[in-house]
């Protein structure tokens, strides 16, 4: 009986089998919050991501016994432990405790981490997961363009089945004139830029669909988001990319034309398309067509900051507790902009926005305080420190390990900039932690 299990189990529980469940967990935090079709449990993305985190233990547990696990210590992983005790004291401290989502979350993070720096992949397994992150990143185009074409069939699939705030701020955006991402894709795309590049001489259908599907819809998806700080980084990112393909030579000159040409059609493809369904487009935001929506609600971020100031003072040593900000402080009316869809303008005395600081360094300081601070910033010297140190003064450097390197360097450029007026979704820092672990084990 026992030799029959140790095989089911040794069949299980392998490095196959954690690169299916790492995908699967990187798939469900990038893609936003939604609830699952069929009503059995887990009925959540956030569950399902739980229910892999369990089996992820599981395998480690094994490898461990099995005496294959190749963990060395580095100073990033004392700073990762740190941030987690910071916020699990964060809620300690807390005089209630109203959402223990996000900190659920943040051990399914911390899980995954520990299993990629853990466990030793080869390097075909760590491109599969990584192309993982490219199709997510590709198929998070696909929709962008199908909310456009379909926009109520989109509205009523956010509403029905994404969670929590992304259903109301998916929805509410597709309805007032903008088209929200349903994926995070501003701190992915730099994965899949380096994805498309090592399969730049595939010439397998896949690869060739993968490939410009992708630099078709990527950029088009920032285009018709209307988000004027997003696309600024994304533009922003990829002029870096660029600045290191040169420098290094990875594409020709005739590599790059088909590409330049590809980016100009999805840019004027989504502002025609944009301008058609919303009657209002990113050239619009940038010149403040409407200047109540394009200028007045950008200065309106300020009290927003000021909400999350007051939050720390109030708690400065560990915060209001992971997860409690939108219950600590004050929700603000909702507006409605004025647009032609809908007709509809000025402030709804009956609702409430979702509230949220609109930048990350901020929530964190006011949800974990000073020592969550501290802690996570030492995560993100680590990374920078490592990703700078390598890029500029490793000179041996294969190229492909070199290429994954400036894609690394972009993600968490994308995401500390982006962090500045907008939130990172908190299911995301599950895919941001193993970005983490990859820059601190796999170069």
């Amino acid at each position: 009986m026992n030799w029959t299990v140790e095989k089911i189990v040794s069949r299980v529980f392998t490095k196959t089998n954690v690169v299916v469940l790492v995908s699967v967990q990187n798939i469900l935090s990038i893609f936003s919050v939604f609830s699952s079709p069929i009503r059995i449990p887990p009925k959540t993305s956030i569950g399902l991501l739980t229910g892999t985190s369990i089996l992820l233990i599981g395998i480690l547990v094994y490898m461990y016994k099995k005496k294959k696990l190749v963990f060395r210590f580095q100073l990033i992983d004392l700073f990762v432990y740190l941030f987690v005790v910071a916020n699990a004291l964060s809620l300690v401290f807390s005089q209630h405790i109203f959402d223990i989502t996000n900190f659920r979350l943040l051990l399914n993070a911390v899980i995954q981490y520990m299993v990629i720096r853990s466990i030793d992949l080869s390097e075909k397994e760590k491109l599969q997961s990584l192309l993982v992150v490219g199709w997510v990143t590709v198929i998070t185009g696909c929709i962008s363009l199908f909310q456009l074409l379909f926009r109520e069939q989109a509205i009523m699939l956010a509403q029905k089945f994404l969670f929590g705030d992304a259903a109301y701020s998916i929805a509410r955006d597709l309805a007032r004139g903008r088209g929200a991402q349903w994926g995070n894709i501003i701190i992915t795309f730099p994965i899949f830029i380096y994805v498309a590049m090592v399969k730049k001489n595939k010439n397998d259908i896949m690869s060739f669909l993968f490939r410009w599907i992708g630099v078709f819809l990527v950029p088009f998806s920032f285009i018709v988001s209307n988000f004027r700080g997003l696309t600024l980084c994304f533009l922003l990112g990829v002029t870096i990319y660029g600045y290191y393909i040169f420098r290094y030579r990875y594409l020709a000159i005739k590599n790059i034309i088909p590409v330049l040409i590809s980016f100009v059609l999805a840019t004027s493809f989504g502002i025609g398309l944009a301008s058609f369904v919303f009657q209002y487009n990113l050239i619009d935001r940038f010149l403040f067509k409407e200047k109540s929506r394009d200028v007045q609600a950008t200065i309106g971020r300020i009290p927003l900051y000021k909400q999350a100031v007051d939050a720390l003072v109030a708690s400065p040593i560990v915060g209001v507790g992971l997860g409690n900000y939108r219950y600590e402080v004050e929700h603000i009316q909702s507006v409605s902009f004025y647009n032609i869809i809908n007709g509809e303008t000025g402030v709804k005395e009956t609702e409430k926005e979702p509230v949220s600081s609109h930048n990350d360094i901020l929530t964190i300081l006011a949800e974990s305080g000073i020592l969550g601070i501290i802690s996570y910033g030492g995560i993100l010297y680590f990374v920078v420190k490592k990703l700078w140190i390598l890029l500029y003064h490793d000179k041996k450097m294969l190229k492909n390990s070199r290429l994954l390197l400036v894609a690394l360097f972009v993600s968490v450029g994308m995401y500390v900039s982006s962090g500045i007026f907008e939130n990172t979704p908190p299911n995301n820092i599950v895919y941001l932690f193993f970005l983490y672990a990859v820059i601190a084990s796999w170069i």
